[in-house]
């Protein structure tokens, strides 16, 4: 007489009736599975049936009330572990549904017909909709393992980018302030008006370094223009109490004609140049970082990957080989060909991290950011006592000037400078963040070359085991022909088609390669300097060499 079969999804039970056969059921204990069913330990009982359970009505619900009823005994059993079957592995793979094994031809069966991943000429547990169940599963799985792999380097990113602002902001207010107390102790007659000038400097600073589009050398004049007005009536001519709105905008707009400050908002515009320059690109290429690690995590599966991945992971429970794993070689296969485009990012994300380095070093170097920036109240003094020292030919120059006609008469008289010497600060915070930053990027140089192996290494292979899965039965080693890396190799996958570049992962790869090549456009230039002139295939780091020549010429 053929067994009756009750298979049913935990938490709940297993039965096997049959004649002369022990009864034999499990209670299981609760554990997360894709399918949101569970698994855990079990006892042991056995109990032997004098009569067979029949086919027929009623006997489901006779055989389930039976099993049900020996679970309260007050102690969990089960049956003795088959070959293949480890007692604390997967239940969930048995699916509610009842079925007659009788051992003849037109007896009910599993119905494997609807299966379109796992499909094997064993008996099987799984049904269609629990194919669609591990398709959900495995892309969220892939989306956790490629976040785990990024949690370093990204936490390194995004903590850098808040890092690096606040000790901009820091030594943005403290420069401000020490410019601020420069006219409030020595230029006492013009520090009130000159206040909103020296804010508008450093907001514009600030604006370009967080990427504005907008130029240090524009900052620098604008403020300068501004200043003029101020400078040649109250400390040039201080008889002039009372400045219309169109005599200063005379003198504003003269001030670049007949240079009262020299050659010092020229030299303030070259200290400030490299610093703010590389600055504003450490902060752009953070953002560029960050942008390719939220990219790559959510990249969409296409539906060959979602499907190869299924059969790798989870068609083995469908014959109930729950602790069996993949051999290396097919996990490497599967791996190499749905990161087929994230891994296309490989070549220019090892010239971004040069790039980086680059930055840093020109940010550590002697036109570091706090210099340039604590710098900037010493300018400013050195071109005011250059145009009061130059006071009379200023006041000349300016009288014969047809549009900047003055009625009043003034007593010219130099005004004394008590300069306060202010206690040099050294801020080390940046430069040292930044060469940690670095070390750190560095050995991130591979990530995107390595990504496969590191989702292959662990407990998703069989690494010292006799058998392990290679997508159609239990087998000793993987045979087939192992892929490389990238796009192209992926022609010869044995394991899943890839068809083609995905348009994100390009789209990524075109922002890389375009800040690689120093941004030979007008958004990374420094002033005045026209295109980089970086020779076709010569890179970033050319490019970005060939821009520091243009500094200050």
């Amino acid at each position: 007489m053929g067994a009756v079969s009750i298979q049913v999804c935990p938490p709940a039970l297993l039965v096997l009736c049959g004649e002369g056969l022990p009864v034999l059921f499990a209670v299981a204990e609760h554990r997360d599975s894709p399918l949101g069913t569970e698994r855990g330990s079990v006892g042991t009982h056995q109990l032997q049936l004098k009569q067979p359970l029949q086919p027929g009505v009623g006997w489901e619900w006779g055989a389930l009330a039976t099993c049900v009823a020996l679970a309260f005994l007050g102690k969990a059993v089960s049956f003795p572990e088959p070959d293949g079957w480890d007692g604390g592995g997967h239940l969930w793979p048995l699916f509610l549904r009842v079925s007659v094994l009788r051992g003849k031809e037109g007896s009910p069966r599993l119905n494997t017909s609807d299966l379109q991943i796992c499909q094997h000429r064993a008996p099987t547990c799984c049904t269609k909709k629990m194919e669609e169940s591990y398709q959900a599963a495995v892309r969220r799985e892939r989306t956790q393992s490629i976040q785990a792999l990024n949690f370093e380097l990204k936490y390194m990113i995004v903590g850098h980018i808040t890092a690096f602002q606040e000790a901009f902001e820091s030594l943005r207010r403290f420069a401000e302030n020490r410019t601020s107390s420069l006219f409030e102790t020595a230029y006492r007659p013009m520090a009130k008006e000159a206040a909103e000038p020296v804010k508008e400097l450093f907001t514009d600073i600030s604006l370009y370094i967080l990427g504005a589009e907008t130029t240090v050398e524009s900052a620098v004049l604008r403020f300068f223009d501004s200043l003029f007005p101020l400078v040649y009536s109250r400390l040039i001519n201080p008889g002039i109490t009372d400045l219309s709105e169109d005599y200063t905008e005379c003198l504003r707009l003269t001030r670049q004609d007949i240079n009262p400050f020299g050659h010092y908002p020229k030299n303030l515009v070259t200290e400030l140049s490299r610093s703010l320059w590389a600055s504003r690109m450490l902060i752009q290429a953070l953002r560029l970082g960050s942008e390719v690690i939220n990219t790559t995590e959510h990249a969409a599966l296409s539906k060959e990957c979602s499907r190869a991945l299924v059969k790798m992971q989870y068609c083995p429970h469908c014959q109930g080989l729950t602790l069996i794993r993949p051999c290396v070689g097919y996990c490497l296969n599967v791996m190499r060909g749905c990161l087929a485009s994230v891994s296309e990012l490989d070549a220019q994300w090892r010239e971004f991290i040069s790039v980086l380095e680059y930055l840093t070093n020109e940010m550590a170097s002697s036109h570091e950011l706090e210099m340039a920036l604590s710098g900037i109240w010493s300018s400013i003094n050195e071109a005011i006592l250059h145009a009061q020292l130059n006071g009379p030919q200023l006041s000349a120059t300016v009288s014969v000037l047809p549009s900047c006609k003055f009625s009043n008469s003034n007593d010219q008289h130099q005004l004394s400078i008590s300069i306060k010497t202010f206690t040099a600060v050294v801020l080390n915070v940046l430069s040292l963040r930044c060469r940690e930053f670095i070390n750190y990027m560095k050995r991130s140089r591979t990530f995107y070359a390595s990504i496969a192996e590191r989702l292959c290494d662990g407990d998703l292979v069989m690494r010292d085991s006799s058998t392990c899965w290679n997508g159609e039965d239990v087998v000793e080693s993987y045979t087939s022909r192992v892929v490389s890396n990238g796009l192209k190799a992926q022609i010869n996958n044995p394991e899943l088609k890839v068809r083609g570049l995905d348009p994100l992962i390009n789209n990524l790869i075109d922002k890389l390669h375009h800040f690689n090549q120093g941004g030979c456009d007008r958004s990374f230039r420094f002033p005045d300097s026209g295109k980089c002139g970086a020779e076709e295939g010569e890179g970033a780091m050319g490019c970005l060499k060939k821009k520091t020549h243009f500094i200050g010429q």
